[in-house]
Order: structure tokens, then sequence, then C-alpha cells
């Protein structure tokens, strides 16, 4: 919706409010999409001086209105049948939610031959025949333990549910064949540690070698072979000369990649581009705008405000949750970073090595006192955040919780 000075964008605010609204209206992600852009189309009519909270009731009103004027129109004659209840969808959805959060569990479980089946098959994508390979298994046999793997998991899993579970699981699918594989997939690699930082560039050192000394050259002539590094040294020298001269003279601006002071840099001055109080609400702005799925710290004391992003270059942005401290009475500014993003933007973001080897213990932390700002750094997972704080970052530290 065009932004014009007789109709600011406040309205974009609810698009979170009402995208959820919209879910629990239909269960096809399109429809409620283009609910929720027609609900806003009708927003430019809404009376102007409206508080907070009757905004939004308008606009739920008439999301409401809408969607009952859509549903009132009777289907053409053969026209095909109407799609499941929204809450089958929203079912369907808290199911496959508990199966995430149980399958680690129920995992372990699993005799170790089998453990390795499905990280290989289902976790990894390889086909039975492959894995039974190199397991030095009999293909059908191998096939055959991951069928009892995958039975073996239904089993715990339903040991475990309650009646209002066992609802929600009965709006899965009929096979688990269609759903287990890719819940083990997304579960596992999410229960598993990260790669940690170091490993990367000492694996990078072993690849990359340093070339062996060149062999000694025979005896002879070495007048020829002096004159060539004389007049080699002579020119080295030269262009130095002149290259110091020119930069004196044209001084070349330096970008600082420094994440501390570039987090640090700018912190007060951010503003939320998203306003909530919701860390869910937050992580999944983050993730429509940047594809980028992370979570949200969750600080002791402090209210988050919302997000913003910070631009390093064109295409180059990162989330800055922000939150009001009510223990020092200042705001915090959480930039989020990747150590992926360190490894394509080096020219553009950097961390000392000294503060990745800190910081690659999960629940460790790096603190540095700039003066009139402290600023935090730690990970979780593959996400670095940076917090800049006017108030004491020793204390900071303590209230930050990590996720369960």
């Amino acid at each position: 919706m065009p932004s014009s000075p007789e109709r600011p964008d406040f309205w974009l605010e609810y698009l979170e409010n009402l995208y959820a609204l919209a879910q629990v209206l239909t269960p096809d992600t399109e429809q409620a999409a283009t609910l929720v852009t027609e609900t806003l189309r009708q927003g430019v009519t809404a009376p102007d001086a409206m508080p907070p909270e009757a905004r939004k009731a308008w606009l739920f009103r008439r999301m409401l209105r809408l969607h009952a004027a859509r549903n009132t129109t009777s289907p053409a004659p053969g026209a095909a049948a109407a799609p499941a209840m929204p809450l089958d969808a929203l079912r369907r959805r808290l199911a496959g939610r508990i199966v995430e959060h149980r399958l680690p569990a129920a995992f372990l479980t699993l005799p170790h031959t089998r453990q390795l089946l499905v990280v290989l098959c289902d976790v990894e994508g390889l086909s039975p025949p492959h894995a039974a390979a190199l397991l030095d298994m009999d293909a059908s046999r191998a096939a055959d333990e991951l069928a009892e793997a995958h039975a073996a998991l239904l089993d715990v899993l339903r040991d475990g549910e309650s009646d209002l579970e066992r609802r929600l699981f009965d709006s899965l699918p009929d096979a688990p064949d269609t759903w287990l594989p890719p819940a083990l997939q997304q579960a596992l690699k999410a229960a598993l540690s990260p790669l940690p930082p170091s490993l990367r560039p000492a694996f990078s050192a072993t690849l990359n070698p340093a070339a062996p000394p060149a062999p000694p050259r025979p005896a002879g002539n070495l007048w020829p072979t002096l004159r060539r590094v004389v007049v080699t040294l002579l020119l080295i020298i030269t262009t130095g000369l002149l290259g110091y001269g020119l930069s004196t003279l044209t001084p070349v601006p330096r970008i600082d990649n420094n994440l501390i002071t570039r987090s640090a840099d700018a912190a007060d001055a951010l503003q939320p581009t998203f306003r909530t109080a919701s860390p869910e609400q937050a992580e999944r702005y983050v993730r429509s705008r940047l594809n980028w799925r992370l979570t949200v710290p969750t600080i002791q004391d402090a209210l988050l405000l919302g997000v913003g992003f910070r631009t390093f270059a064109p295409g180059l942005e990162v989330p800055v949750f922000l939150y009001e401290d009510h223990v020092s009475g200042t705001t915090i500014a959480v930039h989020t970073y990747t150590y992926a993003l360190l490894e394509r933007h080096p020219n553009r973001m950097q961390l000392n090595r000294d503060i990745l080897l800190q910081i690659e213990t999960d629940r460790h932390f790096d603190l540095h006192d700039l003066g009139r700002q402290q600023v935090l750094v730690w990970r979780h997972q593959d996400d670095i955040f940076v917090a800049v704080t006017a108030g004491d970052a020793e204390t900071l530290r303590s209230r930050i919780q990590f996720p369960s």
C-alpha cells in the first residue's frame, strides 16, 4: 500500500496480527495473504484519529467481514470441494511441532546402527542401498532396519501422548513416510551442535599447506643473478616511494570492518522498523524479510521494543533487536550476525580471532568497554549476537537467558 502524507504507513504495523487471524480463517497461505492485503487496502478509509487498540479492532472487523462476504457466495455447479477447515490445518501444524520437539529424545532410544541409518537416509538424504554400502550391510537388511527404526520412533512418540495430543496426531497424514523423514531432518539438524568456528580455518590450513622450499640452484656464474636481484630491488624501492608520496597526497578512505565498533557506532540512533513485544512475531518478521531463522534473545527485566536493521552495503543488512532496559533505564541494541556472513563478507564485517575463540563455547561471553558504551558478544548455534548498552555489560551478561 503506497504511503502518502495524508495516509501514513502505520497500518503496516499490524501485518503480523492480521496474518495470524487470517490463518485461523483460511488454511491456504495465499488466501490468507490476499485477505490481509484486501483488509489493509480498506484501511485508507479508516478515521485518522484512532488509538492503537481501536485501530487494530477496526482492521480485525474489516477482515472478518471480508471473509464472511467471500464465504456467503454460493459455489458454481461442478466447483471443486471446499478446502479443509483452517483449524484442521492449524492442528496439523501443532502436531508437527510436537513431533519435532520429541524426536531428538526418541532418536536416542534407537540402537546405534539404526541411528546411523536414520542420519544417513532421513537427515542426509542417502538411499538405503547407498547407506548399506557405507555400513557394510545388505541392502534389503538396511531397508528393513530403517523401517523398524521408523516404527520404533512412532511407538516412542505415541507412548507419551495425552488425550489432546492424540487428537492432534490424528490430524497428521495416515502414512508416516510422508511426514516422519522431513520431521527427522529438521529436528535432528536443529538438535546437533553447529560446526565449531575454529574448525573451518584449521581444515583450510590442512588443505593448503605452505609451499615446499625450492631446491638449491647449481653453482655457477652469480653475476647475472645478482644483477637481476639489484634491478628488482631498485624497482620495488622506487615503486614504494612513489606509492607513499601518492598516498600522502590522495589518502584512500578506510572501511572499518570491526563488528564491535561498527555495532556501537550508530546504536543510539536505531529505531524499530517493526514494533512488537513478542519475540515470536519478531522472529517471523525477520524470516519473512531476510529468510533468516533465528531465536530472539531473552533479557531478564528488559522489554522487547521491536526489530530494526543495519545496512552494511547494498543488499547486506542485519537485524537489530531493541530492548527497553528496566535496570539501567537505557535502550539495549542487540545486533545479529552469523559465521556465514563473516566468511562471505570479510571486507565488511570482521571479528577478532580471540573473540571467536572466546565465544566458541556456547554460553560464553566476550566483553568490551568502549567508554561511553559497553559491548557484549555471545553466540547461539550459528548466530552471533553483539549487544550495545550504556549500562553495565557485566550485569547484563547474567540476565541473558538461553533457549532450553
